[in-house]
């Protein structure tokens, strides 16, 4: 009995031991399954590198994978990644960046996170988004920033030979050939280095495109040569456009049949994007070589091309004496406007001032970026403190100028006013009547504007907050009074009438001749009408409020100097509709509607 007793107790121990045995192993599943369910999988960001493992070879393909994912639950990590993985898929795929508000989140991520996206590239691709949005200086800051931090860190050949090779380029582009030189040859070197045989053809065509440049041609030729003989496995395009080159530094080298046997064909065989170039190096050698019927043909597609790039060269070429006799007088008149208007356009933005600018700033980020490591925070207080003082000084600067042409413009119109003024008086007086009531006028609205006071300064009357559109409305409308008043009379200055540009004018009368839109004879006229009138052109400016064209002003010059209507046919060579069409034209711009030739004429005879 007392066996089977404790037979009994062991078969009941070794019952608890299997419950809890499952009980345990039942938990210990469930705890599992919570673990596989809720922790973080690493499923993205291995689809994302496979993701990246396509970039090098099918940038498009890998862009479309990326737009294919679903963001919405990305962690910060993988948000992070993805949109570092999407700039350089964009950059790879040559789709130009517009916006720099991903890569700066990306390269202040990075900075932390230095293992999960590399710093160095995140840095390279921040250069190429802010080079493609036109922030040079930015650009420069990042590819510098990266150097750096490759030479700190850790030595990826390939990456250096690029970030070397773009901030070359960029220098280029920014015009600092002499600093951009070293940068490419040691972006060549590297190339070399690393048996990159594409990446070295794009960099010693770099190089020689720098060299030919700053017109040092023994060494562009060097290097150019270099390039095509390396390009046996490179597109036509790119051979065509080092062929391109090397046309123009034999047109450099005043070897032209070399560059036209070279430049050949070439316009149609290279990318649309150098294809402005390709026309204006073949228009520029074609030329040279008195060959006018394909310089011709050159500058006209080049002008029809919807690029602006070079246009300047072709319409330099087809307004020159060999080629303008080939165009209608309205397409010349026209080219030779549009071409004045790319030369005011560089003369705005000037090259040398540029040139000196962007270096000073170039010397200014490379000292910034050696001491950024050790004093990061002074070192951007003190460039807030310089931007703010800056702005604050250019601000004023810019209001003491605004102020300033006001109060001369108002000084201006109350001087003109006043002259004005004697002459009403001084033809009442002729006249034998009354000159009382001169100081006031009605304006068109019936409003009375008071006029400034005959015995202050025009100082004083700035002083009293005169309006300058009250005055410009005073001077059109004691003109007009005295432009329609009965005791009006014109005699044309002796100046004018004794002066050698007068017996010029009326020679080309006599002979039947027009006087070209840019001959010199109209700069000759505006000096002589000057001498008699020093006030005449201010005052037809003020009158027309700044809005007054080259063809107004030889109009009014001709009007000041009694050119009758049918003379002005011969000299301008002009219907005698567009003759009326420009006296009305002037007349619209002065007083917003048309006087009548005989009024506006007597206007402009006043000023």
């Amino acid at each position: 009995m007392k066996f089977q007793s404790i037979q009994f107790c062991g078969r009941i121990s070794i019952c608890k031991m299997i419950k809890l045995l499952a009980i345990l192993t039942l938990s210990v599943s469930a705890l599992l399954a919570l673990v596989v369910v809720f922790w973080p999988s690493d499923e993205n960001m291995d689809t994302m590198k496979r993701i990246e493992d396509k970039i090098e070879v099918n940038p498009s393909e890998a862009l479309e994978s990326l737009k294919s994912l679903d963001i919405i639950s990305f962690s910060k990590k993988e948000e992070m990644y993805y949109n570092f993985l999407l700039i350089k898929a964009m950059d790879k795929a040559y789709i130009k960046h517009t916006s720099d508000s991903i890569i700066k989140q990306v390269i202040d991520y990075s900075s932390c996170h230095r293992k999960q996206i590399p710093y160095a590239e995140a840095l390279y691709y921040g250069g190429r988004v802010y080079s493609d949005i036109g922030d040079y200086p930015t650009a420069l800051s990042c590819f510098n920033k990266a150097i750096l931090s490759l030479d700190s860190a850790y030595y990826d050949t390939g990456l250096m030979s690029k970030l070397y090779s773009q901030k070359g380029r960029l220098l280029t582009t920014m015009g600092l050939h002499e600093e951009a030189i070293p940068n490419i040859k040691e972006a060549v070197r590297l190339t070399r280095l690393d048996k990159d045989s594409i990446n070295l053809v794009y960099d010693l065509q770099l190089l020689g495109i720098t060299y030919l440049r700053s017109k040092k041609y023994i060494e562009a030729e060097e290097y150019i040569n270099e390039a095509l003989g390396k390009s046996h496995h490179m597109p036509d395009s790119h051979i065509a456009k080092s062929l391109m080159y090397m046309a123009a530094i034999k047109e450099g080298q005043d070897d032209l049949n070399s560059a036209q046997h070279l430049i050949q064909g070439i316009p149609d065989r290279v990318r649309p994007i150098a294809r402005n170039s390709a026309l204006a190096y073949s228009a520029e050698i074609y030329f040279k070589l008195q060959n006018l019927d394909s310089a011709y043909d050159y500058s006209k597609r080049l002008i029809e091309s919807p690029d602006q790039n070079n246009k300047s060269t072709a319409f330099r070429l087809l307004i020159s004496p060999q080629l303008r006799h080939r165009l209608p007088i309205d397409t010349l008149i026209d080219y030779v406007e549009e071409y004045a208007s790319l030369l005011e356009q560089r003369m705005d933005h000037n090259d040398n001032q540029m040139v000196l600018t962007q270096q000073a700033m170039f010397n200014y980020q490379l000292q910034d970026v050696r001491r950024e490591k050790a004093e990061a925070k002074s070192s951007a207080l003190m460039v807030c403190c310089i931007s703010a003082g800056f702005f604050i000084l250019l601000l004023l600067l810019v209001l003491l100028l605004v102020r300033d042409r006001k109060n001369r413009k108002i000084i201006e119109l109350q001087n003109a006013l006043v002259k004005t003024r004697e002459i009403s008086a001084m033809m009442l007086i002729s006249s034998g009547q009354n000159s009382d009531g001169v100081g006031t006028r009605m304006t068109q609205a019936g409003e009375t504007i008071a006029a400034p006071d005959s015995n202050a300064t025009p100082q004083d009357n700035l002083k009293s907050g005169i309006k300058t559109s009250n005055l410009q409305q005073q001077l059109r409308d004691e003109l007009l009074q005295l432009a329609e008043s009965p005791n009006y009379t014109y005699s044309v200055s002796s100046i004018i009438l004794q002066s050698e540009v007068y017996s010029k004018l009326q020679d080309c009368i006599d002979n039947n001749r027009t006087i070209s839109p840019d001959s010199g004879i109209w700069k000759e006229l505006e000096e002589v009408v000057l001498q008699c009138s020093p006030k005449f052109k201010t005052n037809l400016r003020l009158l027309t409020e700044g809005k007054l064209t080259s063809y107004d002003l030889q109009t009014a010059l001709l009007i000041k100097c009694g050119i009758s209507p049918k003379h002005m046919i011969i000299l301008l060579g002009r219907s005698k509709g567009a003759i009326v069409s420009r006296r009305d034209s002037i007349s619209i711009r002065i007083f917003g509607m048309k006087l009548g030739t005989k009024v506006i004429d007597n206007i402009i005879r006043l000023l």
